[in-house]
């Protein structure tokens, strides 16, 4: 039987809806149950507590740019001398100039504001300045990190006294104080200028409790006491002395100042002329007179001549025959080409002394009878003295001294002529000191350039010519009437200065009288230094000393 397709699907619904109406009426199955298992374990939930709300970190500025390490500011002297000495107590040359920028004074003398403080903050004195009181410039520190007191300053010039060098500075003290920590006060032996005393070039530099019990050598090995404006960071003798800048210095830095200061010893003129053409060296002195001009015209330094209390003198060894003898000294004094040497040396910057006092600082009322060039004068007093044609002498000069050596040429050349051989023996300036102390050297005539310590006639005269206070005593002068009258000037200064300057005048004719040496020239002190350094200042009563401290470099455009 034919079913067509479409009557297949009306049965099949029909047996499907039948079926789905039956199983409605069946009575429901009981459920079988899922077989048992374990439940598994209930992990214990870990209460962890609220964390603290915690405030929001600071806002931190940016860390700074951090600019490449400072340059080192550092200057270069170019020393024409070696450094010999360096405790304070026993300086007695050109060391001077260096120590001035470790150590420094209670006071310093500036010539154009006179004295000023420097370690000191202030000073008074009694009515008739017998008692001077000296205040201390509060928390200066030391070198070595102590703070400098009063019984520093005490022990300082007592140990200057006792070493005996250069006790003649103290002549005027009876008795020293430190009245509190700060305070000194001291008693003379009569009324004296004590701020300008102590404004000294020689022995009054002020030393640090780390020196109490330290001699010589252990200054000489570069060590320093200090509270001055650097310190001494390394010494080669012979070659080089290092100084770094002392940031604790009581006296401040200005912007520019120079942290380091390299002092090479160059004996040689050349080689220092050629390190300050070529910008090797930025500070010098020792020059040639006659270079200064070209110096100049180089654009890159500055070179300067400038009048000082300097002389320079050629001193007789009066306890050595034939010079024993006061008619021969007078003979060499008039065999002395005065005239010509000022024309031949200093490059003409000089002038003939008219006495043993630079005229520049005292002129007495009455000048003083002085030596001429006089050759036949000259010749008659050997022939006096029976002095043989032909008699040596022998003169010491440093090898460094340029315009010294051209000098007792010209003076070698004119005794040559009435039968003097003048030896001129060049000597370092170790060796030079080393005679003029011992009395038994076969030297007749030294060189003496002198310079003095404080704005007086007695550090030309006393301190030089006065058998106890000489610092210089090579010639072996004794004199007790000049003796007295230094005495008598010197404490008379700061009470009538109109006479101490005649007795000073007296002193001065003695000298001449005795003719105890051959005074020369009044001379310059000379420098030279790079053109972009501001600040330089030459001081006529300090000798060649350069104060580094106030010195800036400057670009140049």
């Amino acid at each position: 039987m034919n079913v067509n397709r479409s009557t297949w699907q009306i049965l099949i619904s029909a047996v499907l809806v039948l079926a789905f109406a039956l199983s409605g009426c069946q009575p429901a199955p009981t459920p079988t149950s899922a077989p048992p298992t374990e439940a598994p374990p209930v992990e214990e939930e870990v209460v962890t507590e609220t964390p603290e709300i915690t405030e929001a970190p600071e806002v931190t500025e940016a860390p700074e740019v951090t600019e490449a390490p400072k340059e080192e500011n550092i200057m270069v002297y170019a020393f024409p001398r070696t450094i010999n000495e360096l405790d304070p107590s026993l300086v007695l040359s050109s060391e001077t100039n260096i120590l001035w920028n470790v150590y420094g004074n209670l006071t310093v003398w500036d010539p154009d504001e006179g004295t000023k403080p420097m370690l000191a903050e202030s000073w008074e004195s009694n009515e008739d300045k017998s008692v001077w009181t000296f205040k201390l410039r509060p928390d200066t520190k030391c070198h070595d990190g102590s703070t400098l007191t009063a019984e520093d300053v005490k022990y300082s010039w007592e140990r200057t006294i006792e070493k005996g060098a250069l006790a003649y500075v103290f002549a005027p003290f009876d008795t020293i104080e430190a009245v509190d920590d700060l305070t000194v006060r001291v008693n003379l032996k009569y009324p004296f200028r004590l701020p300008e005393l102590m404004a000294n070039n020689w022995g009054s530099f002020i030393m640090c409790s780390n020196a109490r019990d330290k001699g010589p050598e252990w200054f000489a090995e570069g060590n320093d006491a200090g509270a001055g404006p650097f310190m001494i960071e390394s010494f080669e003798p012979g070659r080089r002395m290092v100084l770094k800048r002392f940031e604790d210095y009581v006296g401040g830095w200005q912007e520019g100042a120079f942290d380091k200061v390299i002092i090479e010893i160059v004996e040689d003129a050349a080689v220092r002329l050629q390190m300050l053409r070529g910008g090797e060296a930025d500070l010098a002195w020792g020059i040639p007179y006659d270079e200064i001009e070209s110096l100049n015209a180089t654009g890159v330094v500055k070179a300067v001549a400038v009048p000082a209390f300097l002389q320079l003198q050629w001193h007789f060894n009066t306890r050595r025959p034939p010079l024993d003898d006061l008619r021969v000294r007078q003979a060499l004094a008039y065999a002395f080409p005065y005239e010509a040497a000022q024309q031949g040396t200093f490059g003409g910057f000089a002038s003939v002394a008219k006495g043993a006092v630079p005229r520049i600082q005292w002129t007495p009322e009455t000048e003083t009878k002085i030596f001429n060039y006089d050759l036949e004068k000259a010749k008659a007093l050997l022939e006096e003295a029976g002095v043989p044609e032909g008699t040596k002498l022998r003169l010491g000069v440093e090898a460094a001294m340029k315009e010294m050596i051209l000098s007792a040429q010209l003076w070698q050349a004119e005794l040559a002529k009435i039968g003097i051989d003048l030896v001129i023996d060049e000597i370092s300036a170790g060796v030079r000191w080393e005679e003029v102390y011992n009395p038994e050297t076969e030297l007749d005539i030294m060189v003496m350039t002198m310079s003095i310590g404080f704005h007086s006639p007695n550090e030309f005269l006393g301190s030089l010519w006065h058998s106890k206070w000489t610092w210089f005593p090579f010639s072996g002068f004794a004199n007790e009437e000049f003796d007295k009258l230094c005495e008598e000037a010197l404490s008379k200064e700061a009470v009538n200065w109109e006479e101490a300057s005649a007795l000073y005048q007296q002193a001065e004719q003695i000298l001449f009288d005795n003719a105890v040496a051959v005074f020369e020239l009044d001379y310059p002190q000379d420098f030279a230094y790079a053109a972009d350094i501001e600040g330089f200042k030459v001081n006529p009563l300090y000798s060649y000393a350069a104060f580094l401290w106030p010195l800036t470099r400057v670009p140049q455009d």
